[in-house]
């Protein structure tokens, strides 16, 4: 992964942060010191209140500049969005920290018969994390009309339901596609294409 400008600011961000911390610790923690007259209540100085705002503002960065190092990264390459395809594609792609158990599919949806349809098998990933999938859009009679090329995550439940309409489908010789993406689904990427 790339260095990205959020980073950048999310790291200037962090720093700020942290001397903002360091300077109210050292401020407080020298009212701390000064002798309190007597009979006066002891109250939460203004610089205690600056440095748990500080760490907590400290903490939600670094988690949010952390989770985008960890989350998984999917995201199609070819073709482009707004892109003239043929009836059959190699879509590609490029992905990163996918976990054990969990595959790229992908799916077209034909905005005319609002359903989704999985492609024959999962996306063959290569070792960088490259991948590719043969898919076909719409049927020859689709010309001019738009399609949606979605790329995914499927957990094994979501595969396993992938798998089974890809059976039955092929068993009956019907595609009658799914009314929507089944449980253990997460969408990555999507594209709007017009059929050559």
């Amino acid at each position: 992964m790339q260095i990205q400008p959020i980073d950048i600011t999310q790291i200037i961000v962090a720093i700020i942060t942290a001397a903002g911390f360091i300077i109210a610790a050292i401020i407080g923690r020298r009212q701390r010191e000064r002798p309190r007259p007597e009979g006066e209540p002891r109250r939460i100085s203004t610089w205690t209140i600056l440095m748990v705002v500080c760490v907590i503002l400290l903490a939600a960065n670094l988690g949010v500049f952390g989770w985008r190092y960890i989350k998984p990264e999917v995201e199609i390459t070819y073709p482009y969005d707004g892109a003239n395809v043929e009836i059959g594609e190699l879509v590609r792609g490029t992905s990163e920290k996918i976990s054990k158990g969990q595959a790229i599919w992908i799916i077209v949806y034909p905005y005319l018969f609002d359903r989704y349809y999985p492609q024959n098998n999962p996306a063959a990933v290569q070792a960088n994390g490259d991948w590719i999938s043969l898919t076909f859009i719409g049927i020859e009679e689709d010309v001019n009309k738009k399609f949606d090329i979605i790329v995914v995550l499927a957990d094994k439940m979501a595969q396993d339901a992938f798998n089974a309409y890809l059976i039955q489908a092929k068993d009956t010789d019907t595609w009658p596609g799914l009314e929507r993406l089944p449980e253990g689904v997460t969408i990555y990427d999507r594209i709007t294409v017009t059929r050559k």
